[in-house]
């Protein structure tokens, strides 16, 4: 009753609500499925999300010295690792001075939380500055490379 077969180029009110409604429910699976909050975690933090999870035990340094976008400015590494922190998509442990000196560190690493659900969301090449110093993805990446 909603179509007009007769003037596919015109959709009907009912038919326009319709697919609205199905366009909220996508949109709220989407959410449900991927663990998403209500507001989306931006690309630059995921970009630098799956720099870490292929470096377990990262530090603001690190970033620092070999992702380019922080090349040189690791109070906004450490900034930008608190905030995936505050997202649940990563943990700090505080690492001490050890009895042979050395200065306290934080130490990044990715949560128990299925991060997996956010590869759809981003692929860290396609992220401008995210690019590695170092050499590339995750270990294993590198090693089946070589």
């Amino acid at each position: 009753a909603g179509t007009c077969v007769s003037h596919p180029a015109r959709i009907g009110g009912d038919v326009m609500g319709d697919a609205i409604s199905l366009l909220a429910w996508f949109m709220d699976e989407r959410r449900r499925l991927t663990g998403a909050m209500s507001g989306d975690v931006p690309r630059e933090l995921l970009a630098l999300w799956h720099w870490v999870r292929a470096r377990p035990g990262a530090t603001a340094a690190d970033a620092s010295r070999r992702v380019r976008r922080y090349r040189g400015k690791a109070d906004e590494a450490e900034r930008d690792l608190r905030a995936l922190v505050s997202e649940g998509l990563l943990r700090v442990e505080h690492c001490p001075s050890t009895p042979m000196g050395g200065r306290p560190t934080d130490r990044y690493y990715p949560t128990e939380r299925d991060g997996a659900v956010y590869e759809s969301h981003l692929n860290t090449d396609e992220a401008e500055g995210f690019s590695s110093v170092d050499g590339g993805g995750a270990p294993e990446e590198r090693a089946s490379a070589a």
